[in-house]
């Protein structure tokens, strides 16, 4: 008697995920930002879920080639990062989301600092607008008295 033993081979692919960075960077305002990816053999009951724990990133969605998400307005000064992880089936990546500080109508920038002086540059924001004159008065240790005048005007 004669056996055959047939062998069939199936050669499963198996997906693979990848973002295209590893940050993004918004301004200040905020507003919608995305991380683009590649997904090779995708599987079709899976979509890439993304999640962050800062509060004021948001609205994850997946549109098949990139992550959308929107990021809160930053009323601060000073800059801020968050992690988000994003999910495709059992493969994990992490990108950081960079927001800028908030800069007012005016930037200063010091100069110098001495015993009895400050010196600056106000950078208005506007550089079409005009700007006022001012006088500050200070009283310095010892009853010294010290009097400044400034005009910020655009050149």
């Amino acid at each position: 008697m004669e056996f055959i033993v047939r062998m069939e081979i199936l050669c499963i692919n198996s997906a693979a995920f990848e973002l295209k960075s590893t940050e993004v960077n918004i301004t200040a305002e905020g507003g919608q930002a995305s991380m683009p990816y590649t997904l090779e053999n995708p599987i079709d009951s899976l979509k890439v879920v993304a999640e962050s724990e800062a509060g004021w990133l948001g609205r994850f969605e997946d549109n098949g080639s990139e992550i959308m998400f929107f990021v809160d307005p930053n009323e601060e000064a000073s800059s801020r990062s968050a992690e988000v992880t994003a999910v495709y089936g059992d493969i994990v990546q992490t990108f950081t989301v960079n927001q800028d500080g908030a800069v007012g109508p005016f930037q200063f920038n010091v100069k110098e600092i001495g015993y009895d002086h400050i010196t600056y540059d106000v950078i208005p924001e506007d550089k079409e607008m005009t700007y006022i004159s001012y006088v500050s008065t200070l009283i310095m240790p010892a009853g010294t008295l010290m009097t400044r005048t400034r005009t910020f005007r655009t050149s």
